[in-house]
């Protein structure tokens, strides 16, 4: 509603009369009475109040003219006084008031050219800080400054939309040198490098140290429509050896561990091997069994160490050699007790007068003749070709080869 309406002369005059009218009928008689007389009366009033009501308006509206041109001037003045401010705050690297101080001038006056060049200038600078809050504020006021450009004046608008375009593709590019990327590298490498910690943590953090490095490479590549340089900057090259050396000491202690186990395993190998060279036959097929653990184990440790002989970890390729040699041994020592029990049984069944030659037959076919020695497998098939040729028909004869082949008793 239009308040000023009310302060015309004619309303003024208007209510005057509908006043008038409705006290006249309110109170016919005595307003018949006095009617001539009052008229008169009321009219010298009405025009005393209009000029009354002239002069009211008048000062008003002289009041409220000076009221609009004070806080014109003072929105502007507080327009630059915060312009002024935020400058020297962001001068003074103080990101946060100067951010604050932007948006209060947005508010009084959002089409200023300055607000805008004070915008970019802050965008700038926040991204050469390489501080992660002034980053934040600067995402902020890429995201709210896109909307000054809409206060611009129509001819400045073209080349505030280009300034922001131009600022906004910067913004999602990586920073010069991939500085901010290369802080999480260093990070991820004090934690690879920190040998007080286990070795899994910082074999894992090398790992991602490897990986960030390589992205942030290809990510650098990438932003300048280039294809990925042959050759790193020197800095890259440098964190690079830093990880190689940082795996390199990870991998040389795991194999220290896994070492030590090993050298465990060659000292009870000894053992095995000392007490198989004076076993008598009741106990050699215990001894064989513990010689199969041993050398199963041995193939375990043979197989968790020789990634790091290829790793080039020093010691690695030699220590792995040891391994294989012994248990070449234990394989040669549990050949030789087989061959040897094997003998005692031929010797054995020559000897005996009490057994039948099927039962003869049977031992014989019990024997694995593929882990024999030359000469105990001739001695073998001599014996056995004698019993062979000893049994009574071909029935007997059949089934003995059949146990041969399958290698059992009966």
């Amino acid at each position: 509603m239009d308040v000023n309406r009310f302060k015309e002369p004619a309303f003024a005059v208007g209510v005057v009369v509908l006043v008038l009218l409705v006290a006249s009928w309110l109170f016919p008689k005595q307003c018949a009475d006095s009617e001539a007389a009052d008229a008169v009366q009321s009219l010298d009033e009405t025009n005393a109040r209009l000029g009354r009501l002239e002069n009211q308006l008048a000062r008003l509206r002289a009041a409220g003219s000076e009221s609009s041109l004070g806080q014109g001037a003072d929105e502007s003045q507080q327009f630059r006084d915060a312009v002024q401010l935020a400058k020297d705050q962001l001068a003074a690297g103080h990101f946060l008031p100067s951010y604050d101080l932007i948006l209060v001038a947005s508010r009084l006056n959002p089409s200023d050219p300055k607000l805008f060049d004070l915008l970019i200038s802050f965008i700038e600078k926040c991204r050469d800080a390489k501080d992660e809050e002034a980053e934040i504020l600067a995402d902020d006021l890429i995201n709210r400054g896109e909307a000054l450009i809409h206060f611009q004046l129509p001819k400045d608008v073209a080349s505030a939309r280009e300034r922001f375009t131009t600022l906004s593709k910067r913004a999602e590019a990586p920073p010069e040198g991939n500085s901010a990327p290369l802080t999480e590298v260093l990070e991820l490498l004090a934690v690879a490098e920190d040998t007080a910690l286990a070795v899994p943590i910082r074999t894992d953090a090398a790992e991602q140290a490897r990986n960030t490095l390589a992205g942030i490479v290809l990510s650098g590549a990438l932003s300048r429509n280039e294809e990925p340089p042959s050759g790193d900057s020197a800095e890259s090259e440098g964190l690079r050896q830093r990880i190689d050396a940082a795996e390199q000491a990870c991998i040389a202690e795991l194999f220290r561990n896994a070492k030590g186990s090993a050298v465990r395993w060659l000292t009870s190998s000894e053992k095995r091997l000392k007490e198989s060279k004076s076993i008598d036959a009741d106990g050699t097929p215990a001894v064989v069994a513990r010689l199969s653990d041993s050398i199963s184990t041995g193939f375990d440790l043979v197989q968790e160490l020789a990634p790091y002989g290829k790793s080039g970890v020093a010691g690695a390729a030699d220590f792995v050699k040891q391994v294989e040699k012994q248990i070449t041994l234990l394989q040669r020592t549990k050949s030789w007790l087989y061959n040897q029990q094997v003998l005692r049984l031929i010797r054995d069944i020559e000897s005996r007068k009490d057994l039948s030659t099927e039962a003869k037959i049977g031992f014989l076919a019990e024997v694995n003749e593929e882990h024999l020695s030359p000469y105990i497998l001739r001695r073998h098939s001599e014996l056995w070709e004698k019993l062979f040729e000893e049994l009574p028909d071909e029935a007997k004869k059949a089934e003995a080869v059949r146990l041969r082949i399958l290698h059992v008793k009966e």
